[in-house]
């Protein structure tokens, strides 16, 4: 078995990225015509720097508490961003400054319900840029002129186009890159499936599901471990709220495997919240239900869920009674 060492290097060759080095300091590496870019990635698979193919630098910071890669600090050669994100990571604003600290834009984004930008606007609230794509995420018309956005086809959830090196025409999905022309991962997936080629994007249902690591976390352990704390508190609190307790562990549970596409996420979810309470009641199955969709709200699990329960008790008091 492999030791993570933190180095892989790769090159883009025609539509894939291929291993073509492995150094000390995790750098993956790709041709884009005039010269290599390098990308530089932590220990938990991260990219933290950028070096574009006419010697410009970027670098990243990271929310360690996210339940998707989010970058919430980026740092260039002329500008510095801000990403303004929810506290599961989800991206709601970004802000452009000067090297010098001078904040000169700030824009809000307007997402469909996969994620995807379809506008932005500024800080009167005009839109500035439009966006449409194709059902795989190829842009398919761009209106506006912003360039140094990033975050487009379900830029939401931390989908990458890499503005800064627009030869490189790969979105960077957590640990992989995605080739939207052709609806297929250049690289294999660390999730072997019998049933599935290792290249396929998302079971081949872009329009519904997403999979911004690039993979199924399968051992999100520390993620896991802190949701079921969570909800414990919730179970065993002086209210001793059952029914939250299982929507906002569905709700933590989902947004820990990363929103990942892979079929086996349900069974790994079930499995989850069973093995801390059991399912006694309808209202149990429909309270994890109402978790999974509070998931991909832009609400915090506690706060969508509370608001979920508060409406069904207030229609079905016993069904959702707390204990």
């Amino acid at each position: 078995m492999g030791r993570w060492d933190g180095q892989i290097a790769v090159r883009q060759t025609g539509m894939d990225v291929v291993p073509v080095s492995a150094t000390s300091n995790t750098t993956l590496a790709s041709k884009t015509g005039d010269g290599d870019t390098y990308f530089y990635y932590d220990e938990n698979e991260n990219r933290v720097k950028l070096i574009t193919s006419d010697g410009k630098i970027h670098y990243f910071v990271y929310d360690p508490t996210a339940s998707i890669p989010a970058v919430v600090y980026e740092q260039g050669s002329e500008y510095r961003y801000l990403n303004i994100r929810d506290t599961s990571g989800m991206l709601m604003a970004r802000e452009r400054y000067s090297s010098a600290g001078e904040m000169l834009a700030s824009y809000t984004y307007h997402e469909d319900g996969l994620g995807s930008t379809m506008a932005m606007s500024d800080y009167t609230g005009s839109v500035t840029d439009t966006y449409s794509y194709d059902e795989w995420g190829a842009a398919a018309h761009t209106y506006g002129s912003t360039s140094d956005n990033p975050y487009q086809y379900v830029g939401r959830l931390g989908y990458y186009t890499h503005y800064q090196e627009p030869d490189f025409s790969l979105l960077q999905l957590g640990v992989r890159y995605y080739d939207a022309e052709i609806g297929r991962f250049t690289q294999r997936d660390a999730i072997r499936s019998p049933s599935v080629s290792s290249y396929v994007y998302c079971r081949n249902t872009p329009t519904t599901w997403v999979d911004p690591s690039g993979k199924l976390e399968w051992l999100p352990l520390r993620c896991i471990r802190n949701a079921m704390t969570e909800a414990e508190r919730i179970h065993y609190s002086g209210d001793e709220d059952d029914k939250l307790a299982h929507c906002f562990a569905a709700c933590r549970v989902v947004r820990c495997l990363n929103y990942s596409c892979h079929p086996l996420v349900i069974d790994t979810l079930g499995w989850v919240i069973e093995k801390y309470w059991s399912n006694n009641d309808i209202g149990d199955i429909n309270s994890q239900t109402i978790g999974i969709a509070v998931a991909f709200t832009h609400h915090s699990c506690r706060e969508g869920c509370e608001a979920a329960m508060h409406v069904l008790r207030k229609n079905n008091p016993w069904r959702y009674r707390i204990d």
